[in-house]
């Protein structure tokens, strides 16, 4: 079974943030579920203009909570509820969290907006940011907001978005696989949500073959919202992508197989065009990507973030920028011989990996366990023929996220303890089920903790969140049980990188600077404008 993902007081004056294209919202005014911070008043609250109700739960970290605004009848939705704070806590004891953390989670028929009944759901960081900080960021990568609260010098800024994470899940899906027959046998009165959909709450006895534990879900979209997502995509190819749109019928599409990082782009509200002037920073997550090409029994190794940096050096201005002259210019010039190389590479099975660099601690469990050490030097990610054509890419052009494939881990993932971020969900097994059987199969992973009364406690490591997946997130900057960096270390790898032309062009559209929308400039919501689905922040200090 395969999804869908596509996902305040300032206390700086110094801080100057640029945006780029943000998440499209979708409001929701059935039922709204909140799990509010430490300090606010657990009062209930009804809305009378739209008849919502607002209820308030906690997860165990007092640091993660989470909005639950959920479509569906009361009863379904407190199940819903309870199971995400339940798949919340999951993260909660894998990953130390220093500064609290809100993640917006929205359970609706996406078939309001777009059908997509194949869908599960999608997990996305809400905004992402240039961290120039001395101590653990690097400065030539974007983080997502939840990793650059952690790393950041402060905790409360007005460029923070009031969520860190938007996860949406389809309410379709799971009725699409229900037996109403069957609900009806087993006491269902044909109002309220019928039992035995596609999703398995823990509240229920027991699962049943077709369904997925619904924790699966919201943890698997929680990782892509949590930075396990890169930027590398055919942002021309694309069918579902507005730039193809706009070059549909101008440009032979051999042109536009090309796999780049997302351009910088702006509409000129004066003439209409929509002009591209480059290519922006990476994620973070790509930092680590490599690819690994092979051609007549010859591989060729090339880290992702070196091509990267190529690709940033190329930039057009003024007439030049029009997203036609754009990429015309862009085939002529040497950088696009990278892209159309890495189409044709990412087109073949386990040509691309994550390559993990040393622990950024010396005590990190990655080094004291040999089964970590030796098992975890790399992991393969999703490539494929398929990968480019695949219709599990976005739910509809608002939420197209075309880098999304490349963003799990390969299929051989499935049947280990790392089966979390893989493109396919097991069914019929719950959580503990799956955590079960494949841990059984790999040497026991002890770990020490220290207690409150300052004592070693040694604790084994059983989590959902395989441990592959916890080494990608102390990777890219995370701190975790087994890596326990708590955001203070500066152990990480600075990526050298010379400032180029380009970085002034692409910040001023390569044009006169102008209030005008754009990859870099105000956050835009219509559904020209869904094609990263992300905000990039970049903050700036004097």
């Amino acid at each position: 079974m395969e999804e869908q993902d596509n996902d305040n007081e300032d206390d700086n004056d110094d801080i100057a943030a640029t945006t780029s294209l943000s998440l499209p919202y979708t409001s929701i005014h059935t039922a709204i579920y909140h799990t509010s911070s430490p300090s606010s008043k657990h009062v209930p609250i009804t809305n009378s203009t739209t008849n919502s109700t607002i209820q308030y739960t906690n997860t165990s970290d007092p640091l993660v909570q989470y909005d639950l605004e959920c479509q569906a009848d009361d009863i379904f939705c407190s199940k819903i509820s309870r199971v995400v704070g339940a798949a919340i806590d999951e993260f909660s004891r894998v990953v130390n969290v220093k500064n609290s953390l809100l993640i917006k989670v929205s359970y609706y028929s996406f078939c309001k907006h777009k059908c997509a009944n194949d869908t599960l759901g999608w997990g996305a960081p809400t905004s992402q940011f240039t961290l120039p900080f001395e101590d653990g960021a690097d400065l030539n990568y974007v983080y997502p907001q939840a990793l650059a609260k952690q790393l950041a010098p402060y905790s409360s800024t007005s460029v923070w978005s009031t969520y860190d994470v938007e996860i949406a899940i389809n309410h379709d899906a799971y009725m699409n696989s229900t037996d109403l027959e069957q609900a009806l046998k087993q006491g269902w009165n044909g109002t309220g949500t019928p039992l035995n959909g596609k999703y398995w709450f823990f509240v229920s006895i027991y699962i049943i073959p077709h369904q997925i534990d619904f924790r699966y879900v919201v943890l698997h979209e929680l990782m892509h919202g949590l930075g396990f997502l890169s930027s590398w995509a055919p942002y021309f190819w694309s069918t579902a992508s507005p730039f193809r749109y706009l070059l549909e019928g101008v440009i032979d599409p051999l042109e536009l197989q090309l796999v780049t990082p997302g351009p910088y782009w702006f509409v000129n509200q004066e003439t209409g065009p929509t002009y591209v002037t480059g290519f922006q920073p990476t994620m973070i997550f790509d930092k680590f990507l490599v690819n690994m090409d092979t051609e007549l029994n010859v591989t060729t190794v090339s880290a992702l973030s070196d091509l990267a940096f190529e690709m940033q050096d190329f930039c057009v201005q003024n007439n030049n920028a029009f997203i036609v002259n754009f990429i015309r210019a862009f085939n002529a010039a040497n950088q696009s011989n990278y892209a159309r190389k890495l189409w044709m590479s990412l087109s073949e099975r386990e040509s691309l990996v994550f390559q993990f660099q040393p622990a950024a601690v010396a005590n990190s469990s990655y080094n004291l366990i040999p089964y970590l050490n030796q098992t975890y030097t790399n992991m393969t990610l999703l490539t494929g023929e398929n990968l480019f054509t695949s219709r599990f890419e976005q739910t509809d052009t608002t939420l197209n996220r075309p880098g999304l494939m490349i963003s799990h881990l390969d299929d051989s993932f499935i049947a280990t303890p790392d089966f979390l971020m893989t493109q396919g969900y097991h069914t019929g097994q719950t959580l503990e089920d799956l955590v079960k059987k494949y841990y059984a199969t790999i040497p026991s992973l002890r770990y020490n903790v220290t207690a409150t009364n300052q004592s070693n406690v040694e604790m084994e490591y059983k989590s959902p969140i395989g441990p592959g997946i916890l080494r990608i997130l102390d990777s890219i900057g995370y701190s975790t049980v087994l890596t326990r960096t708590n955001y203070t270390t500066d152990g990480s790898v600075k990526t050298p990188k010379s400032r180029s032309i380009c970085d002034d062009s692409n910040t001023n559209h390569g044009l006169k600077p102008s209030s005008t929308p754009s990859s870099s400039g105000v956050r835009l919501g219509t559904h020209l404008y869904g094609l990263v689905c992300v905000v990039v922040l970049s903050i700036y200090f004097f």
